[in-house]
């Protein structure tokens, strides 16, 4: 049995897509400070519940 047209193209396609994309290098993001971030204290208390 024959592979079709479409099925060599396809793997064609394939091939080219994995060797452009394993042939770069891609430049990583430049390194971030983490988030600043506000602590609220903690009350306790009891809340109605109007529904389930």
């Amino acid at each position: 049995m024959k592979p079709s047209r479409c099925t060599i193209a396809a793997l064609a396609a394939l091939g080219v897509a994995f060797y452009t994309g394993c042939r770069g290098r891609v430049a990583s993001a430049p390194k971030t400070r983490p988030p600043v971030v506000e602590v609220a204290p903690v009350i306790q208390r009891d809340v109605p519940i109007y529904g389930e």
